[in-house]
């Protein structure tokens, strides 16, 4: 039975397939968010600039502060205890840092404000390298194997719906 009304719980010796599912389907997000920021965000800064130099270094920002943010993140959420859990404060902040910057990515008036955004998505982004730590305890590893059939569907149908629908449509929407 699909079992979506109850908590999802880590460290468990058998988890509901639902429990696998819902968090797969997380992977979904974080996957076409990945794409619009390698693939949408250069096409609106060329909007701004021609300099390539200045795109690359813009659009890896993420990686740049990826390095420090990420592990620093999870060595605190190995160590943090509320009643939200270990991992769920940092990806509701990842969340919502995220959405709001790529909302507002295709409206920034000029570069500055783009790549003052960029920088704050990417390092409210970053915060949520916990995901993958969450992953693992959730799913325990008598599932895994099945569960990282799930997410790689779950990515492959991100990069679908990004590269054959919302890339197919850009210049539609943001030229």
């Amino acid at each position: 039975m699909i079992a979506f009304h109850r908590p999802v719980l880590t460290q468990q010796k058998v988890a509901p397939w639902s429990w696998v599912l819902l968090i797969n389907i997380a992977w979904f997000g974080m996957m076409y968010a990945m794409f619009v920021t390698s693939v949408g965000l250069p096409l609106t800064l060329l909007k701004f600039t021609d300099d390539t130099r200045l795109i690359a270094f813009v659009t890896s920002v993420g990686n740049i502060m990826g390095i420090i943010i990420g592990p620093l993140c999870n060595y605190i959420s190995d160590r943090l205890w509320t009643h939200w859990g270990r991992r769920r404060p940092f990806l509701l902040v990842a969340l919502v840092g995220t959405f709001l910057a790529m909302a507002l990515t295709p409206y920034m008036p000029s570069l500055v404000p783009l790549v003052l955004l960029t920088v704050i998505g990417s390092l409210l982004g970053d915060v949520g390298s916990t995901f993958e730590p969450l992953w693992l305890e959730i799913v325990p590893p008598e599932q895994r194997g099945r569960g990282f059939v799930m997410r790689n569907v779950m990515i492959q149908l991100a990069s679908l719906y990004f590269f054959q629908i919302m890339f197919a449509q850009w210049d539609n929407h943001y030229s």
